[in-house]
């Protein structure tokens, strides 16, 4: 338990199971369709597995930027690759395998002075087939580490192998090591298909491999159906791929049309109930993708098309679809066939798909054209070839043309995690746990998934993502460390992980278990620490050799900000034009027409503050016991010294039946001489808390609106007042705004006027240490805050100049 003094209070918490979640580095070079089609096969045997993605790395082990976003919202806890290996090979290809073998064989053989017979049998071993493999390395390894929050430590980011027909690598869930027999399972058999077909189907449906299909056919219970895809089903399987279902009123329609034979064949059977019985659903066990409804969950979002016959398309679009949930559909054409048979069905397909899917209840999806691989020019080319098809001319918009598709790169498609791959028993479920500050006081309890067990305590395991509303962390490896309470046992690296949903704890994260220990003593054990805004500040700024201290405009702010009782509060009262802020706005200046001015300091009477803001006497009483209470104003009287004639604001508490002149430290009684008014009885007056009119007066309402603004639509936000960055040998910078808004890193600039420096030499060099400081912190947005109605145009070249399209950045203005 905490020695702290803070208060015992009790916190909601929100826990949810899932399977452990991974990304999967694959080559984008070679036979990748291959590889990608023996992954799909993977992931149909890992527990969770349709939840994963897939990421097509090139030469070097470089990632293409557009997956970075991806990456971002995905969020996995492992990141593995994807081995080629020599059983893989006699998947793909025979034949090339066995040129393969015969070669390998008779260099052994000749070198080693064996038969080629006996060096072939090694060769055909379980050892060679499908060596262990070793670590991963990627030039990307560093950004992993840094800017995502994979449970790894800080040497190894990828952490693990795929192989063909092979079990998961260690960390995630092997489905033929649970207990799991499922009643039903749906194959299409997709041999007598384009490879490109197999993978778009593939996507949907999920893969067995031979070892996974021979362990199903052990249990004797399972019901099997089995079927056979045909060329002539290439529309059906077109269309299941890109919606899971086959609507056959419009093949029956386009047969009247076209006059072609009508032909439903495989369609009847590729209906929404198939998807129960097929691998990638056997793979989703005891989970759902659900979805967490906000205002912006009725917002159609747009149908994206991602075109391209690459790895990066198939690997961007496959990955999009488990993190948006919303439509994506993979476009893989080749624009030296653009015109061939393949590519004019599935131009006529997808149009047909599009347009029928474009209207929603909430109203019209935007159709997107992009691709990691084609230029703009090639997918106008795209859009033509679409736009042409009979689908597109007859469902367009009626006197305005064929269906309006918008060409966009990669980085102008939306990108947001809308649902999540969850446990159906164990979605958001509600606790309330004791708290002293920012500790869990019990310690979590790690709630176990619904129906993946074993007869093994090692053999599955699980996470939980816990999550305390209104407290989202960023999803950072730096973290890591400071999610548990200091005196909680020693876990795995990693074991708890700042994730997009919370802190995300491995069911197993101890580091130490004994083998054969029942499942109850294998479980995770700790005490959760939820770090608030100026500890994960710290601690990234920490990660890149800086420290912070807060400024005087900080300490004001962070004092107001507990008067007031809050950001909301503080804000509401800040707003333009307001009788809170009417009053406040002349508390600190040096207007004589209202109360008087004593010392440098403004003190009104109810009768001036009537007259300032216009409103009722009861509003006007309303809004100053507010103030009293909470100590933003004072009440006291203004009082003059009989010997030294100096007036002075004397607070209520310093008045009993005298008072001491704060010059000369006279006593005086309170009689008619000491009131300066020709009132028979002296008035009240009311002044400003000092600190508040220190805040106020240094423009600290510029970065309380600016905060407010970020943290209206916010489901969370965490955020500490100015401070100061220090760096050796370099010169301290200040940095008005610090938020962590619904996870995303937030830092910016608030200032009263259009410009951040008096010169523009200072300002263009103060830009490139702001945005210096924003990679350091992996920050994902930049926000430029002024009082003005507009930036300075030469601030808005210095800021964007500086950034050069790497963050983020939201100007802001008009906050009065």
């Amino acid at each position: 338990m905490s020695d702290s003094a803070e208060p015992l209070t009790y916190q909601p918490m929100l826990s949810s199971v899932r399977p452990p979640r991974a990304v999967t580095l694959v080559w984008s070079e070679g036979d990748w369709r291959a590889d990608v089609l023996r992954m799909l096969e993977c992931y149909a045997r890992t527990w969770g597995g349709d939840g994963n993605g897939l990421v097509a790395y090139t030469k070097g082990g470089n990632i293409a930027a557009p997956f970075w976003p991806l990456l971002g919202a995905l969020d996995a806890d492992q990141w593995v690759y994807f081995a080629w290996t020599p059983l893989g090979l006699r998947m793909a290809d025979p034949a090339a395998y066995e040129k393969y073998v015969t070669t390998r064989a008779k260099g052994w053989a000749g070198r080693n002075n064996v038969s080629e017979d006996e060096t072939r049998q090694a060769l055909e071993t379980p050892e060679f087939l499908s060596p262990a493999g070793g670590f991963f390395e990627t030039a990307d390894d560093e950004r992993i580490r840094r800017t995502l929050a994979p449970a790894i430590n800080e040497h190894i980011a990828v952490r693990g192998q795929y192989a063909a027909d092979s079990a998961p690598p260690q960390g995630l869930v092997d489905m033929c090591a649970l207990d799991y027999i499922p009643e039903h399972v749906a194959e299409i058999d997709l041999s007598a298909l384009p490879q490109v077909v197999q993978l778009m189907v593939g996507a949907r449906t999920g893969l067995l491999s031979p070892g996974h299909r021979a362990h199903l056919q052990g249990n004797e219970t399972t019901e099997w159906t089995n079927i056979a895809a045909a060329p002539s089903d290439l529309e059906a399987l077109l269309e299941y791929a890109w919606t899971g279902r086959v609507n056959t009123a419009p093949m029956r329609v386009a047969q009247r049309i076209t006059g072609k034979p009508e032909h439903i064949g495989i369609a009847e059977h590729l209906q929404p109930e198939l998807a129960a019985y097929t691998p990638a659903a056997h793979s989703r066990l005891g989970c759902a993708w659900l979805t967490r409804l906000d205002k912006n969950s009725f917002t159609p979002a747009p149908l994206v098309v991602v075109c391209g016959d690459s790895a990066e398309g198939f690997c961007y679009a496959f990955t999009r679809t488990r993190v948006t949930g919303s439509k994506t559909f993979w476009l893989p054409l080749q624009l030296d066939t653009v015109n061939g048979e393949l590519a004019r069905t599935m131009c006529s397909v997808l149009t047909r798909v599009l347009s029928g899917s474009r209207h929603s209840n909430y109203g019209e999806h935007e159709i997107l054209l992009t691709s990691l691989t084609l230029t703009a020019e090639q997918l106008d080319t795209v859009r033509t070839s679409l736009q042409d098809t009979v689908w597109s001319q007859t469902f367009g918009i009626p006197g305005r043309g064929p269906l309006k598709m918008r060409i966009c790169t990669p980085g102008e498609v939306p990108i947001k995690r809308t649902s999540a791959l969850l446990d159906t028993e164990h979605f958001a479920t509600e606790s309330t746990e004791p708290f002293v500050g920012t500790d869990m006081q019990r310690t979590l309890e790690i709630l176990r998934p619904s129906q993946a067990r074993s007869a093994q305590a090692d053999a599955c395991r699980w996470r939980v993502d816990v999550e305390r509303p209104g407290h989202i962390l960023p999803a950072r490896w730096a973290l890591h460390e400071s999610l548990r309470a200091a005196d909680s046992e020693v876990l795995a690296p990693g074991a708890a992980r700042s994730s997009t949903a919370g802190i995300s704890v491995d069911s197993h994260g101890k580091i130490f278990q004994l083998a054969g220990s029942p499942l109850s003593q294998m479980l995770t054990h700790t005490r959760l620490h939820f770090p608030d805004a100026a500890e994960v500040f710290a601690t990234l700024l920490d990660r890149c050799g800086a420290t912070m201290e807060e400024s005087d405009k900080g300490r004001y702010t962070r004092r107001i900000l507990e008067i007031w009782g809050g950001l909301p509060a503080l804000a509401e009262d800040l707003k333009p034009d307001s009788p809170s802020r009417i009053v406040l706005n002349h508390w600190v200046s040096n207007n004589k027409d209202y109360g008087r001015i004593h010392h440098d300091r403004k003190y009104l009477r109810m009768s001036d503050i009537k007259q300032l803001t216009g409103v009722a006497m009861p509003q006007i009483r309303e809004l100053l016991d507010r103030f009293l209470d909470s100590g933003i104003a004072h009440r006291g009287l203004v009082l003059q010294c009989r010997l030294c004639a100096d007036s002075s604001f004397y607070h209520l508490a310093d008045i009993g039946p005298g008072y001491r002149c704060t010059r000369r430290r006279q006593h005086n009684t309170i009689t008619a001489g000491a009131w300066t008014s020709n009132a028979h009885e002296p008035e009240w007056f009311y002044s400003l808390d000092e600190i508040v009119f220190l805040g106020l007066d240094n423009n600290i309402h510029v970065p309380i609106l600016a905060i407010n603004n970020l943290a209206t639509p916010a489901r969370s936000m965490l955020h500490m007042p100015e401070v100061v960055v220090r760096r050796q040998g370099e010169t301290d910078l200040e940095i008005d705004l610090w938020a962590i808004v619904d996870g995303r890193i937030v830092i910016g600039e608030a200032k009263k006027g259009d410009k951040l420096d008096e010169t523009s030499e200072e300002e263009a060099d103060r830009c490139q240490r702001l945005v210096k400081l924003a990679h350091d912190l992996t920050v994902d947005e930049l926000v430029m805050a002024s009082a003005k109605k507009q930036w300075s145009k030469r601030t808005v070249h210095n800021v964007e100049q500086a950034v050069g399209g790497s963050l983020t950045v939201t100007w802001m203005t008009n906050l009065r």
